[in-house]
């Protein structure tokens, strides 16, 4: 599954949920296609699971890292204040790329983003060597651009909060 989201999904369409995606619905609004589809899914998905769909099981440059991990089946974990600074960094990096957008800011959002990489052809090199730097930080920190670093996924973060609350409070009670 991981290669077919890198092979069919990056490279073959090459067209996946990214800053410059959302930048261009901000912008020109959100048209009717395949991947407004899989945006709306992803958003339902998360609202009603608490889990970010589309980073776990489609993004290919998400699957990339992993199949690149699993190279290498040592380790080692990220220390819980650093990663406690590297969310928080990804957090500030996704609200400057947003305000960024929302003002117009006349900036090349793909460069921000190792996606651009999978059109090897057309890729700007600021991405090319993003998405290889990243591939490389991955034998040692398991999707390291996904968990630290990619605005995306915050931004999808945002539909994963449950909307069918469970309680676990109510299973505590009930076991005791």
């Amino acid at each position: 599954m991981l290669a077919a989201n890198v092979l069919v999904i990056g490279y073959l369409f090459g067209d996946m949920l990214s800053l410059g995606r959302f930048v261009a619905w901000i912008h020109g609004g959100i048209s009717f296609s395949l991947l407004s589809v899989v945006f709306a899914l992803t958003a339902i998905l998360g609202l009603l699971t608490d889990k970010n769909w589309y980073c776990s099981f489609v993004c290919p440059y998400g699957s990339a890292q992993e199949l690149v991990g699993k190279l290498v089946r040592k380790k080692k974990p990220v220390l819980f204040w650093a990663r406690k600074y590297l969310i928080l960094l990804r957090r500030i990096f996704m609200l400057v790329i947003v305000g960024l957008a929302i003002f117009a800011v006349p900036v090349d959002f793909i460069n921000f983003e190792p996606f651009a990489a999978f059109q090897i052809t057309s890729a700007p090199i600021p991405a090319l060597i993003l998405a290889g730097f990243f591939l490389l930080v991955s034998l040692a920190v398991p999707r390291c651009w996904c968990a630290y670093l990619c605005p995306t996924g915050q931004i999808l973060e945002l539909f994963q909060r449950p909307l069918i609350k469970r309680n676990t409070d109510l299973k505590k009670e009930c076991v005791s």
